[in-house]
């Protein structure tokens, strides 16, 4: 694909019908533009190294939500909510070639806990 406007790749529109059904905020612009979206865009996926970066600076930028990170290779995970932390994890594995044996979260104080 070329580079063109994003509104016309197929599934963009997709990702926004949800969030503009709530208040839209900078952050969530930001996080339109990169990932995998799941539960309403409430978890957003990393697809590769550069996206995985992008969510962790996103996080530490608007100290709002969690970032998880994979300890092997694989899909780093924003979650909005505590709440969705599994059903990220799960989703994670899931999308990771590797078999994920352990995850680091970081909270919108961005300090490291380990689960």
């Amino acid at each position: 694909m070329g580079g063109g406007c994003l509104l016309c790749e197929p599934g963009f529109c997709k990702r926004l019908k949800p969030i503009f059904k709530n208040k839209l905020t900078e952050q969530d612009i930001e996080l339109i533009k990169i990932g995998r979206h799941f539960e309403n865009s409430n978890i957003v996926l990393g697809k590769n190294k550069k996206e995985n970066s992008e969510l962790k600076k996103i996080c530490k930028k608007y100290k709002k939500g969690m970032v998880i990170i994979p300890e092997q290779p694989g899909p780093t995970a924003y979650v909005k909510d505590k709440t969705q932390i599994d059903k990220a994890k799960a989703l994670m594995q899931q999308y990771s070639k590797h078999k994920i044996q352990g995850f680091i979260c970081y909270s919108n104080i961005y300090k490291p806990k380990s689960y």
